[in-house]
């Protein structure tokens, strides 16, 4: 059976691009990737799996409070950056994020922080949020190519997170990618209010006001959606314990893996 009806995933195997495209996509890998070779000597990097225990920040409001209190979480090396560029690091991102391990979880358009922020991290891996067998497809293959400055960090996913496409949302996944691991057995989740709250440092009205207008309400609308998928997902994940912060309980029932921690500011 098809794997993508197996699990209800609509892709386009048949994309073509026009010569002109291809070539302006193949422009765009050569100097990022050109880029990478010439830089990498610059980056600091490491080939260390996760431990038991990892931290994911997302865009959202409650990062902030990590970054205030880093220091309470200083044992634990690992941590997950879903989306970040470069103005979602706050000042004193090196104290931060001083000998932690860091694992960039990047969308379709591949934001990724500046040669200057990248250079003061120790990368483990970068991730494009689309699995191996979405490369060449029209929903999976790439055009941004930003994230070839790490180049040999890239990777898709692995197709063994393809039975849970239907969170449909980058954070989700990233999530689903390290309970999906199976050596991990806690995750701290940051910045994941479910629009529920503003940006890091926007409100979502202005994060949202350079791209379509419409988008603000989309993003709202898909509160309960989200919620409804994360509760899913860590259900699905029994062995592995949530801990979510957030400044507002808005999970009035949860399962016993998942732990709310509401912060005081």
């Amino acid at each position: 059976m098809d794997i993508y009806k197996k699990y209800n995933i609509k892709v386009d195997r048949n994309y073509k691009r026009s010569s002109k495209h291809r070539f302006y996509f193949y422009l765009r890998k050569l100097f990022f990737t050109t880029l990478g070779f010439f830089l990498k000597t610059i980056f600091k990097v490491s080939n260390k799996t996760p431990n038991k225990e990892i931290i994911i920040l997302g865009r959202g409001k409650s990062t902030n409070y990590f970054f205030k209190e880093h220091k309470k979480f200083k044992k634990i090396n690992d941590i997950f950056l879903v989306n970040f560029s470069s103005k979602d690091f706050p000042k004193n991102y090196i104290n931060v994020f001083k000998d932690k391990i860091i694992f960039l979880f990047i969308n379709f358009v591949e934001p990724i922080p500046s040669i200057k922020i990248l250079r003061n991290l120790i990368i483990s891996r970068v991730f494009l949020g689309r699995c191996a067998s979405m490369a060449n497809t029209h929903y999976g293959k790439r055009k941004s190519f930003k994230s070839n400055i790490l180049y040999e960090r890239f990777s898709y996913l692995p197709d063994s997170l393809l039975k849970y496409w239907w969170l449909n949302n980058n954070g989700l996944i990233c999530i689903c990618y390290a309970a999906n691991l199976g050596s991990i057995k806690k995750i701290h989740l940051f910045g994941f209010n479910f629009y529920h709250d503003d940006y890091i440092k926007n409100s979502i009205k202005t994060e949202v006001e350079f791209s379509d207008p419409k988008h603000e309400k989309e993003l709202k609308d898909a509160k309960l959606k989200l919620k409804k998928h994360f509760i899913l997902l860590v259900k699905s994940f029994p062995k592995v314990n949530f801990y979510i912060y957030l400044n507002k309980n808005i999970f009035p029932t949860k399962p016993k893996n998942l732990f709310v921690k509401i912060l005081n500011h």
